[in-house]
């Protein structure tokens, strides 16, 4: 997983690399493919930008949902910006490296000055035929330490996934409709209520929220 943040920090790693890097250094003839999530509590609807061109479309993303899968350029060091709904206004940049013939998520994290870009790879390999495959991307600024995900009936579903980071995928029953968050190790539960699970499908589970702990839920296919 990639993780990039906008504002200072950018401009000052740029200035120490521009030297050696080159800035959207497209592959020729190469296509990737991305989805892109607004996990940013409290922010406008979205735009989304990249290597300097419009990718969204009459698209906006507005927090908790995403495009489908977006056939876009690959390469390396790629701009990425997410910019307030039809203005030039850019919410939060970064850059982020895609290879040709994969798919990712580019995901809009955090407010202010914790606002990032998150750039994660997708395995969109469709689960057996009476199961749903989920993962969990932990971009919550409410914890900002690393979290167990549980069934309500206890049953683990992934543990120790670190802020700023991503669960492995894992098959589950798709009747599961609720969930319990905590930080690692502790009993201090969220109870998170989720939509239906079908079989076959892909999922990702949002752990967001700058003010207060949000979920959302993510289809792959």
């Amino acid at each position: 997983m990639k993780i990039f943040l906008n504002g200072a920090f950018i401009l000052a790693i740029s200035a120490l690399t521009i030297s050696c890097s080159k800035e959207n250094d497209i592959d020729v003839g190469g296509n990737t493919n991305i989805k892109i999530i607004n996990a940013s509590q409290g922010s406008n609807d979205q735009d989304f930008y990249l290597a300097n061109n419009k990718i969204t479309g009459d698209q906006a993303v507005a927090f908790g949902s995403a495009t489908d899968y977006i056939m876009t350029t690959a390469g390396d060091n790629l701009t990425a910006e997410f910019k307030n709904i039809g203005t030039e206004n850019i919410y939060a940049s970064g850059e982020v490296n895609l290879e040709r013939d994969l798919h990712y998520s580019i995901v809009l994290a955090g407010s202010g000055e914790n606002t990032r870009i998150v750039s994660i790879d997708d395995n969109i390999e469709e689960p057996a035929n009476d199961r749903a495959k989920i993962r969990f991307i932990h971009v919550s600024d409410v914890l900002p330490e690393a979290v167990d995900i549980y069934t309500s009936a206890g049953v683990v579903l992934a543990s120790n996934v670190a802020y700023n980071s991503v669960s492995s995928f894992i098959e589950i029953d798709p009747s599961i409709t609720a969930l319990r968050i905590a930080p690692t190790g502790t009993s201090d539960y969220k109870d998170v209520s989720v939509t239906a699970f079908a079989p076959e499908k892909i999922y990702s589970i949002i752990i967001a929220g700058s003010g207060d702990v949000q979920t959302r839920q993510i289809s792959h296919n």
